[in-house]
């Protein structure tokens, strides 16, 4: 299991989930540090669409290590743009 720890204390939204979906992608685990609870939020978001899991722990109100694991399960989706009355 390969891991990385990230730490995206001071990034400008949307840096650390734009950074930590990059390393999701060579990595099985992702340990991102950021300092303020909306960066939570939005990685939170980055998980659930990856199907990912994903825990959350509160340090501080300046610190939380959000922890991404997993490799979800890719959900493709057809769209039919073909005239069906053929």
């Amino acid at each position: 299991m390969k891991k990385h720890e990230f730490n995206a204390k001071g990034m400008a939204c949307p840096l650390p989930v734009v950074q930590t979906k990059k390393l999701l992608a060579e990595y099985d685990v992702v340990e991102t540090t950021v300092d303020n609870f909306v960066a939570t939020e939005n990685l939170t978001k980055l998980a659930e669409q990856l199907n990912y899991d994903i825990n959350v722990k509160k340090i501080s109100d300046e610190e939380y290590i959000v922890t991404i694991s997993g490799k979800g399960i890719k959900e493709v989706k057809v769209i039919n743009t073909l005239d069906d009355r053929c």
